[in-house]
């Protein structure tokens, strides 16, 4: 349904999530589906007015990423339950993503509906695994036409971009400038800026520069403070001793997403 409201974040709480992932994953393997569903329903009637919401909803989604045949087994009882609903579908194929392998899900679940974001992130992961950078900006773009003010579709492709996957540091920059028109209605955008320098730290710390890694983490800091930049900065902090700013770091990543740890 279509929102009258304003779109865009909610106001002071920027990248936060609250998804219980432990909580969601034992209400399913139990049977209580219904805690899931309220879960997902929650989360995509409030994309439309609020698209900050994609944050939890992509959360509910990541809970299933883990590895465990009683897990899978519930997440096909609950599709066989709800054949015609897309979440059941899109859960299970982030199951299956996370296994290393494909699955007809994602495409079913965007013929039962055409704007279920998950599906085209799903997609664009898929695209980045099989080397296919080309196909993942075409599905991106698609799926900016649904939802244009999504960080999330972005992220995903933005990580295809990394150098350490064909990308390049430039191609990194480019993404997050052709979103930053849209900043105004969704200032969560601009956190876009700091991947490039984010990803310049990973390398600098993988090749043995932690000094420079931290330089690096501040720079993307400044662009927003996405848990990811906190959390690889404090990871440098305390290689180098530096406890105190380490133990910040964390705490601030904890805050905006408790089950990070």
């Amino acid at each position: 349904m279509p929102c009258t409201d304003s779109v865009g974040p909610r106001p002071g709480r920027p990248f936060t999530v609250s998804v219980d992932p432990i909580a969601l994953r034992h209400a399913l393997v139990t049977g209580l589906t219904g805690a899931v569903d309220s879960a997902l329903t929650e989360y995509t009637n409030r994309l439309a007015c609020d698209i900050h919401a994609e944050w939890n909803l992509m959360a509910v989604y990541d809970a299933f990423r883990v590895r465990d045949p009683a897990l899978l087994a519930a997440l096909g009882r609950w599709v066989a339950e709800e054949p015609q609903a897309p979440g059941p579908r899109i859960a299970r194929a982030a199951y299956y993503t996370e296994a290393g392998w494909r699955a007809r899900d994602v495409r079913a679940a965007l013929q039962l509906d055409p704007r279920v974001l998950a599906a085209y992130w799903l997609i664009i992961e898929h695209t980045q695994a099989g080397g296919q950078n080309r196909l993942g900006r075409v599905v991106l773009d698609r799926a900016l036409q649904v939802w244009p003010l999504s960080v999330q579709l972005r992220l995903v492709y933005m990580h295809e971009l990394e150098p350490r996957w064909g990308g390049s540091y430039d191609a990194m920059t480019e993404l997050a400038m052709q979103a930053e028109s849209l900043a105004e209605r969704n200032p969560e955008l601009l956190v876009l800026w700091g991947y490039a320098s984010w990803e310049r730290g990973r390398t600098a710390r993988e090749d043995g520069d932690t000094v420079g890694s931290v330089a690096w983490f501040d720079e993307a800091v400044t662009h927003g403070t996405d848990p990811l930049f906190l959390a690889d900065r404090g990871e440098s902090l305390a290689e180098l001793g530096r406890l105190e700013a380490a133990a910040a770091d964390f705490d601030r990543a904890l805050t905006l997403w408790p089950a990070y740890a």
